[in-house]
């Protein structure tokens, strides 16, 4: 990979954000389905009122975080968020404010194709992330 290609990483952040924030909207049925995608996107922001907004400002975040991520402290804030993000998802899931089974059900019978998008492009940005962290450490500063 290029250096020109990981320069930008909050660029990806930030178009990351916004297809995970339509996916998750689209899940919900606009307010009228399950919330699982909102919360899980922007864990651990969702676990405080408002925070599933979380989501565009989150990724673009991360992304900033990756493009200093050499520097020591970079590398620990980045590690923490990460961690944050992975811990809370678990209690996202077992919450009735995002994961109430009639509204996922509800979901999943209206548009299962959000959930199968939703959570690929969840994934592969996730790996997209981590491949770039370890590329970074092991780049020449």
């Amino acid at each position: 990979m290029s250096k020109h290609r990981l320069r930008k990483p909050w660029l990806f952040g930030l178009f990351y954000g916004l297809a995970l924030f339509v996916f998750a909207f689209l899940e919900s049925g606009g307010g009228h389905g399950s919330c699982l995608m909102f919360g899980w996107f922007s864990s651990p922001l969702s676990l405080v009122p408002g925070g599933v907004l979380g989501i565009l400002l989150l990724w673009p975040i991360i992304g900033l975080l990756l493009m200093h991520v050499n520097r020591p402290n970079v590398k620990a804030t980045f590690l923490i968020v990460m961690a944050l993000h992975y811990a809370a998802i678990p209690l996202i899931a077992r919450s009735e404010a995002y994961a109430d089974p009639m509204y996922v059900k509800k979901s999943w019978a209206a548009a299962p194709e959000a959930f199968y998008l939703g959570f690929g492009i969840y994934l592969i940005g996730q790996i997209w992330i981590w491949a770039v962290f370890v590329r970074k450490q092991f780049a020449k500063s």
